[in-house]
């Protein structure tokens, strides 16, 4: 099983939500894409973008419920706690410890 952790940038925080949302069904398509069905994507967001079209199960959005960062520090630690949420919820549905390579 692979497992895709994309940290998203939040409406806010953004200067053009809608370029974000193109790339990141982009990134969805790509995934999906693949010839091994044995994936998994986890999201950690603010704001769920519009999808381009439905996904089933494999794409799990977890929604962050910290303020939306306004500065270039706050950006790294709220990327930082979003990659921190999703290993929690991977650790979780694993029953254990990951590795990254």
């Amino acid at each position: 099983m692979i497992n895709f952790l994309i940290p998203l940038r939040s409406k806010a925080a953004s200067k053009n939500w809608e370029e974000v949302s193109r790339v990141f069904n982009r990134t969805l398509a790509s995934v999906y894409n693949q010839t091994d069905p044995g994936f998994r994507i986890f999201v950690a967001c603010h704001d769920i973008p519009s999808l381009a079209k439905q996904y089933d199960a494999r794409v799990e959005f977890i929604q962050a419920e910290t303020p939306v960062p306004t500065t270039p520090h706050e950006m790294m630690l709220d990327k930082g706690y979003k990659i921190s949420l999703m290993a929690q919820r991977l650790r979780l549905l694993e029953g254990g410890g990951i590795q990254c390579w």
